[in-house]
């Protein structure tokens, strides 16, 4: 739904931010993700967040998307926000977060710097972060070829190119890399996230992108049947499937025998025993 908005904390008379979006739910949800991780560009909001906490997300109006840069000036000057309010840009230029926005953090000469280390060299996005002066955030929206970001890609075409195509092998090789350690480890997601220097999203997300890849059982035991047994979660397990009153301490018994700190637990092996 396409439409203006307003940031808004009854708290103070000044406490009112106007602006537009092609996605007003998304919208909201990415003005409270910034201020709730301190990477909001308006630092008028950031204060007024700080001060007093979430606003309140108003829709004023609904809108087809040719309207809204006429209607976000209409609700500006309605408020006063730029005079007495914490708008910082004029409305209707729809100028976005890039270096033209005069709410941008980085000058042309920073960004241009990043980019070059993007380019030139083999560096991950934080050391490059750290080395050009520009926020992790803002060099993976080079990456992703975000609308703040798309001039690099009009004024410098063949280096850009460059850049996505290493970021596309890197993300291969990740991925790769992602999909041995689940196949070959019981490494949780956060340790294989923690292992390849990645984030804990970006393997739930890969392993949602393929909902059959096969991953080992975290338990291997011989009930006293002597079938194998493949368990996930052991409490699960001998809550669940066993459906046991004491699963609590059966389960413990269970991974005590995993470990390898019994030989036996009621029947239970953690390798096939030799039928006489």
């Amino acid at each position: 739904m396409k439409g203006i908005y307003a940031l808004y904390w009854e708290q103070d008379s000044k406490g009112i931010y106007i602006g537009q979006t092609s996605n007003l739910e998304l919208r909201k949800r990415q003005h409270l993700s910034y201020l709730r991780g301190n990477l909001h560009s308006n630092y008028l909001v950031t204060n007024m967040y700080r001060k007093y906490g979430e606003p309140e997300f108003v829709i004023l109006e609904t809108c087809n998307l040719s309207a809204l840069n006429n209607l976000e000036v209409i609700w500006t000057k309605e408020f006063d926000s730029i005079n007495n309010g914490l708008n910082i840009v004029e409305p209707g230029t729809a100028t976005g977060g890039g270096i033209n926005c005069s709410a941008s953090k980085f000058s042309k000469h920073t960004v241009l710097r990043a980019f070059s280390l993007l380019y030139r060299t083999e560096l991950t996005g934080s050391e490059i972060a750290k080395k050009s002066g520009m926020s992790k955030l803002a060099i993976d929206s080079i990456l992703n070829n975000r609308r703040s970001h798309k001039w690099l890609q009009e004024e410098y075409p063949k280096q850009y190119d460059i850049v996505i195509n290493r970021q596309k092998l890197k993300r291969t090789k990740h991925n790769d890399a992602i999909f041995d350690l689940i196949l070959s480890t019981n490494l949780s997601q956060e340790a294989i996230a923690k292992e390849l220097g990645i984030s804990k999203t970006r393997v739930i997300n890969l392993m949602k992108e393929h909902p059959n890849l096969a991953r080992p059982p975290k338990y291997k035991l011989y009930n006293p049947e002597g079938c194998l047994i493949n368990i996930d979660s052991m409490a699960k397990y001998c809550r669940d499937t066993l459906k046991l009153e004491n699963w609590k301490v059966f389960s413990k018994g269970l991974c005590q025998l995993h470990n390898e700190k019994l030989i036996k637990y009621r029947g239970w092996t953690k390798r096939p025993t030799q039928k006489v």
